[in-house]
């Protein structure tokens, strides 16, 4: 029987169109790695306050394999174990209906209890779909949730080489800055009315 040499493997994998779990997480993880150093340097980036991490689904939820990145700003309260506050999501799955995706939401969790109350999510969902909804829908691959917690999710097939992927992620990325200050201005008018 014949060695085959990794490069081969590879090349033999991508010829049948299969992904196994190993190349599935191995692409995307250099590929979010670059896309979160490069978004660290953008203006708008440091400018809004954001904050970005990434890392394997294994080390955070055991019974899930893959890829993710979160999106967020402190003041948005994210905590992603225990499903609080607003964060945008990517992530490549190797198992499920969202493997060999890239795939893309916007998660409004229930927002923890503050010094001017608790705020809905539906509080923060209803204007963002308002003002971003039709926009949202009008992107291919993209849909707008009516549940409360998922405001949008994409399902983007996963391109072959690690700088499309590179690419695809910043640009999910890129769409983001705006939404950013719409939650900023929702939680600011909020918290305003309840002082």
């Amino acid at each position: 029987m014949e060695t085959l040499t990794l490069i081969e493997k590879g090349r033999d994998i991508v010829a049948r169109r299969v992904r196994p779990k190993e190349l599935i997480e191995a692409l995307p993880l250099e590929a979010f790695d670059y896309a979160c150093a490069m978004t660290r340097s953008k203006p708008w980036f440091q400018k809004g306050n954001w904050t970005i991490r990434h890392g394997l689904y294994e080390d955070n939820f055991p019974d899930q394999t893959g890829v993710f990145l979160i999106l967020s700003k402190p003041h948005w309260k994210e905590s992603l174990g225990e499903k609080q506050g607003i964060h945008v999501g990517i992530w490549v799955d190797s198992t499920g209906s969202y493997k060999g995706f890239l795939n893309t939401c916007m998660h409004v969790f229930k927002m923890p209890n503050s010094e001017v109350g608790k705020i809905h999510q539906r509080e923060i969902g209803r204007p963002f779909l308002e003002k971003h909804g039709a926009e949202i829908a009008s992107w291919p691959h993209y849909r707008v949730s009516k549940m409360a917690k998922t405001l949008f999710i994409a399902k983007l097939p996963l391109p072959e080489t690690k700088a499309e992927i590179e690419g695809l992620i910043l640009q999910q990325i890129e769409r983001m800055d705006r939404f950013g200050n719409t939650i900023d201005e929702i939680l600011a008018r909020l918290y305003l009315t309840r002082e």
